[in-house]
């Protein structure tokens, strides 16, 4: 999949027209978030060409690239609005905060543009939803933050979610994705016939660098990140010592990532520079991390510490727990 950032001349363009390009328009492939990509779009043709519903299960621990894909999957389904109707190609919606199968549908149906979402019940909802679907040219449904839901209901409360997903894999004759963190898993392995139905399972895992492949891995990914920089000289000498400091600086999760990034962008060009120097990252650190630090920590200082910043007090200390649990096992790798 290319990348859909395509070359410009930024010399003289705002810090803050940079930023806004970063957030919202930059893209950099990661590994799996491509194959993510490019599985959800060939799952959606399948079921249109066979007029049949697929269940798609997208694990992602936190920061590591899940509002990124639905952000990029809209951007490529865009919203066509029409004098009569909008096309929707892309429905996204969140787990409500009191998941029930009546909220799901008020949810999905607010995301579907409905004028009257917050209407009807259960069974009524569910009706304009398969009515309404067809109407607006959906080919995807994006329901994020599955994990909330086991924090949210009980048994019998999971069961229930999972067979409202299931009915509306089965009736939507749509690709419905599911996203959240590893917590997301009971929803679907509770409940058997929606496992038959979630055949698919991805992961979006952070970075690594405690292999040397996955050190090239990650080096590649940067390299990549620095050619699509908003900058008009964006190329850097990206020595081993640095891809690590970047990792030791972001744990490898790929917001942080970004986030260093815009930061030390904005500084290199408020100091009238198109490209980017050790300052910078020095300078961003505290930036991102804000008060959850010592003045001692920064890994891009000569005295600063060389190694994860995951020991007490620090930035990533106890990062996995019960609702962000790591996607590999404990004695798999870790960043």
């Amino acid at each position: 999949m290319d990348q859909i950032s395509e070359p410009r001349n930024w010399r003289g363009v705002s810090i803050l027209e940079r930023q806004h390009y970063m957030a919202n328009s930059m893209h950099v492939n990661h590994p799996d978030f491509v194959l993510a990509a490019n599985e959800i779009r060939r799952r959606s043709l399948r079921c249109e060409n066979e007029n049949t519903g697929a269940g798609i299960l997208v694990l992602a621990p936190s920061g590591a690239g899940k509002t990124h894909l639905c952000r990029f999957l809209k951007s490529r389904w865009p919203d066509e609005i029409g004098d009569a109707i909008t096309r929707v190609p892309v429905v996204k919606f969140d787990i409500p905060p009191s998941p029930s199968d009546r909220s799901m549908g008020r949810a999905m149906l607010a995301a579907m543009g409905d004028p009257t979402w917050n209407v009807g019940t259960a069974i009524e909802l569910d009706s304009r939803i398969r009515t309404l679907l067809p109407k607006i040219g959906t080919k995807v449904i994006l329901v994020d933050n599955v994990h909330d839901v086991p924090d949210r209901r009980g048994v019998k409360g999971i069961q229930l979610i999972g067979n409202w997903i299931r009915n509306l894999i089965e009736s939507s004759k749509r690709t419905v994705v599911l996203l959240g963190t590893s917590a997301a898993m009971p929803i679907v392995y509770s409940n058997s016939q929606l496992r038959r139905r979630t055949v698919k399972q991805l992961h979006i895992d952070y970075f690594y660098t405690n292999t040397d492949r996955h050190l090239a891995l990650f080096t590649r990914f940067l390299r990549h990140l620095y050619a699509a920089l908003p900058l008009a000289n964006p190329a850097s000498d990206l020595d081993e010592s640095l891809v690590k400091e970047i990792h030791y600086a972001t744990f490898g999760i790929p917001d942080y990532i970004f986030q260093l990034f815009i930061e030390a962008v904005a500084l290199a060009v408020a100091s009238g520079r198109e490209h980017l120097c050790q300052e910078d990252f020095a300078n961003a650190f505290p930036l991102i991390h804000k008060d959850a630090l010592a003045l001692g920590l920064n890994p891009f200082l000569p005295t600063g510490p060389k190694r994860p910043l995951t020991q007490e007090y620090e930035p990533f200390f106890n990062w996995f727990d019960k609702s962000n649990p790591p996607l590999r096992s404990p004695r798999g790798l870790h960043p």
